[in-house]
């Protein structure tokens, strides 16, 4: 069997309807004549009704279903409204011999479309199925007309569709699929931005290779942006403060799920609790960086990325405080040579943010206060009342 044929024959075992269903559908296909303004495509679809209705209730003979005991006569009614319209049509026109797929293939001849056969048959339907959505909502046409939209490719109308239905039939999981097809075409456009927060949701869930999709559109992104802009990266959105060799300087801005702030504290997390004497060395908030807060915050294929940084730990330039060994980090806060460096992408206004370096005694650290300068009298290690703003260097070219 060729492939196309297959092809087809799956879709069409996807949206298997109960008679009750496809009795809702022509329902809906009635009431939403009244949202059709051309006369030609009214008559055909109650010539289609007609029969539709006749051979539907031909089968309830022996397999009756709510509903059946209707269908003579709306065959009826709709014959007549058929035998109504057809002196109105006009002239020179083989209206019996017409089908709807026949005027949606003369339509595509005229306005130079290059669609498949399938496809006006398709969007004839679709057509006729918005309308019917806007008069009648039953979750079966919504349904169908999810699934026509994924056919004609109209991937958000069809996500949204999916998503709309919750748990009926299969429609949480083709709601995933679809945004997964949604993504992928933005990504092909070049919408890096909307790309990424429809992968980021399928990666939650882990869908196929969500996660993968994730850092490809996450390179692409680190790979166009300038210094000062905010890109996406793991669970939040970070500054880029400089950019050499195919690495990039991130500064975290603040997370997806909390509110826009200037400084995107670490909630809970201070520079030593013990309140004790100690250097970045062997400080609390060292160890959390590099381990706890990356796994919570990138995902492992995210972590591969983030690059191994050579950190010195200076002495305190007025009091002359021991700032204790260099460390290689990925993860780290700033130095006072290094947030002076950035201060004016940062923009910081009124947030301080604490520093690596000790402060006037080692149970302290120097900070950066909101005056734009750097405090080196310091700030208790134990206490909230300053800002842990997370750096690090990630390669996005290989």
């Amino acid at each position: 069997m060729p492939k196309e044929k297959r092809k087809k024959k799956k879709q069409q075992e996807e949206i298997v309807l109960t008679p009750e269903e496809v009795f809702a559908q022509l329902v809906a296909l009635k009431n939403a004549t009244r949202c059709i303004l051309g006369i030609e495509d009214e008559y055909k679809i109650y010539v289609r009704l007609t029969k539709d209705f006749a051979e539907l209730g031909a089968k309830a003979e022996t397999e009756p279903f709510e509903g059946s005991d209707q269908c003579a006569a709306l065959s009826e009614e709709c014959r007549r409204k058929a035998e109504e319209l057809k002196p109105k049509l006009p002239v020179k026109k083989e209206e019996d011999s017409r089908t709807v797929t026949t005027t949606m293939k003369e339509k595509e001849q005229k306005m130079g479309r290059k669609k498949g056969k399938g496809k006006w048959i398709v969007l004839a339907v679709l057509v006729l199925c918005v309308a019917a959505a806007i008069c009648y909502k039953a979750a079966p046409t919504r349904y169908l007309i999810a699934g026509l939209e994924k056919s004609l490719s109209l991937k958000k109308y069809a996500m949204e569709s999916y998503y709309s239905l919750g748990g009926y039939k299969d429609s949480p999981e083709k709601a995933k699929e679809v945004r997964y097809e949604y993504a992928a075409s933005l990504e092909e456009d070049e919408r890096w931005e909307e790309a990424w927060v429809l992968f980021h949701r399928l990666a939650k869930d882990g869908f196929q290779d969500s996660v993968s999709r994730v850092l490809a559109v996450e390179k692409k992104m680190l790979a166009v942006a300038e210094p000062g802009e905010k890109v996406h990266f793991g669970n939040s959105e970070w500054i880029l403060l400089d950019k050499e060799d195919g690495k990039a300087l991130l500064t975290r801005f603040e997370t997806i799920q909390g509110k826009k702030t200037e400084d995107s504290p670490i909630e809970g997390e201070v520079y030593e609790p013990s309140g004790g004497r100690v250097t970045w060395e062997n400080s609390a908030l060292r160890a959390y960086l590099n381990n706890g807060f990356m796994k919570e915050e990138f995902s492992a294929e995210e972590q591969r990325i983030i690059q191994d940084t050579n950190l010195s730990c200076n002495d305190n330039k007025v009091y002359g405080t021991k700032g204790g060994k260099d460390t290689l980090d990925k993860v780290y806060i700033f130095s006072a040579d290094e947030i002076q460096k950035y201060a004016g992408i940062l923009k910081n206004k009124a947030k301080s943010l604490r520093l690596r370096e000790p402060g006037k005694d080692q149970d302290s650290t120097a900070y950066y206060s909101h005056l734009k300068e750097v405090v080196y009298y310091g700030f208790p290690v134990d206490q909230k009342g300053v800002y842990n703003r997370p750096v690090l260097w990630a390669r996005y070219k290989d």
